[in-house]
């Protein structure tokens, strides 16, 4: 039986006036949402990426308790407003129901800006009572996610 998965891509999305720096796929298989994501960054993106992650949700319900693991590509570079357009991203999707139950955060040595920027983006995680780890692999997240699901 084949495994079913809801796929969306921040590119099929115009969420404001100006377009989305970045990308990110996101793909949902119930129990958790993969979201490959290129840098660097705006708010738009965010925005982009929240209208994904709402549309799999509705196309592919979650089973159960369900987690993100978010692996990031070229630049972890942002612009000043992305910090609270992630915030506000945490709460809204915590307000409609559709909170997971952590993050899991995957950046190689190679990610530009990643030791720069990780602390801000954990600490807007925190402030929402959002868990999230940081790993250097996709294995050792994915090993993570499976031992809590």
């Amino acid at each position: 039986m084949a495994h079913t998965v809801a796929r969306r891509n921040t590119n099929d999305y115009r969420p404001g006036r100006f377009r989305p720096h970045g990308s990110a796929e996101v793909s949902f298989d119930g129990r958790i949402m993969r979201i490959e994501s290129t840098g660097p960054f705006n708010a738009e993106l965010m925005v982009a990426a929240g209208q994904a992650m709402r549309d799999v949700l509705k196309e592919l319900p979650p089973t159960g308790p369900w987690w993100e693991l978010v692996r990031l590509h070229g630049s972890a570079l942002i612009s000043m407003e992305v910090l609270p357009a992630l915030e506000k991203l945490i709460v809204d999707l915590r307000q409609e129901g559709l909170k997971s139950e952590g993050t899991a955060i995957v950046a190689s040595e190679d990610v530009d800006g990643f030791k720069l920027m990780i602390r801000p983006y954990l600490a807007v995680y925190a402030s929402n009572g959002h868990q999230a780890e940081v790993f250097s692999n996709y294995v050792e997240a994915e090993e993570w996610l499976e031992s809590r699901l």
